[in-house]
């Protein structure tokens, strides 16, 4: 990048986009090393702070709103997607699985900077001591939020998705498995933590899905449902393979910065897969 471009980055010029890009964290974590799915907690809060001063740039929204939006219900939601005749990029924060130090050090950052964001729970693993193979090491007990972290959670801007019940390869398993991994997620959400339905997500796990388990999606009731294939959403396409950009420890702040402004101008039919996790 020349120095008059960053120069001229510092003053706000960056490269906006009429879409929706939806950013995916996992472990927002200082006690694991930084890699495609921890991000240390001072990354964490430069990344929101950029956000933050760059409010007349950049606005966040919450997974509803983006719904609202690109089936083109403008009039309700996003109202203020220019500032001062500026347009803006409207950002959703989204985080996969229901790490429980999604709590301890994203959860207080948001709170700061009044961001909503989205968590995509495992709902099997909500308040238990199950350890992801990579993580089964981990000197803690819990690893997943339990129901208290997440109705304190709600009660202060963060909404909840589900993704599914244990997270399988939802096509390497036969349709029966994978519709009661989507139902019986969806229902536990209900019955133990009252989630609201009217915007609910679903996500992926692996970005693995097909036609068939869309169809599931869509019949349980989901209003939305995040991929792992990276881009901008925009208005009109399928609500059921939104796109993410992930943001990984192995992000620079440079990197962070160029995803969100330079990376995907123009590629609106991306089919490059991002991190299947």
């Amino acid at each position: 990048m020349s120095l008059a471009r960053k120069i001229s980055q510092v003053f706000g010029d960056f490269t906006m986009h009429d879409g929706v890009i939806v950013l995916t964290y996992h472990r927002v974590n200082d006690r694991l090393p930084k890699g495609q799915l921890v991000v240390h907690p001072s990354d964490f809060k430069r990344q929101m702070g950029f956000l933050s001063f760059y409010r007349r740039r950049f606005e966040v929204i919450g997974v509803g709103e983006m719904i609202e939006w690109m089936r083109d219900l403008r009039d309700t939601v996003c109202r203020r997607t220019a500032t001062h005749g500026v347009a803006r990029t409207k950002i959703v924060i989204s985080f996969d699985d229901g790490y429980r130090d999604n709590y301890i050090h994203a959860f207080p950052v948001l709170k700061k900077y009044k961001f909503p964001a989205v968590i995509s729970l495992t709902t099997d693993y909500i308040g238990s001591e199950h350890k992801n193979e990579r993580y089964k090491n981990l000197p803690w007990k819990r690893d997943y939020l339990n129901k208290d972290e997440i109705r304190e959670m709600m009660d202060n801007g963060i909404s909840f998705g589900v993704h599914t019940a244990t997270h399988p390869h939802l096509t390497e398993i036969s349709q029966e498995e994978a519709e009661s991994q989507i139902v019986k997620s969806r229902e536990t959400c209900r019955a133990s933590l009252n989630l609201p339905y009217k915007f609910l997500p679903f996500c992926y796990p692996y970005g693995d899905y097909n036609e068939k388990i869309k169809e599931m999606v869509r019949k349980a009731g989901f209003k939305c449902a995040f991929s792992v294939k990276p881009g901008i959403n925009y208005k009109g396409q399928d609500l059921f393979e939104i796109k993410r950009i992930d943001v990984t420890g192995e992000d620079s702040f440079a990197s962070f910065k160029y995803k969100l402004t330079e990376k995907y101008v123009g590629h609106k039919d991306t089919k490059t897969q991002g991190h299947k996790v």
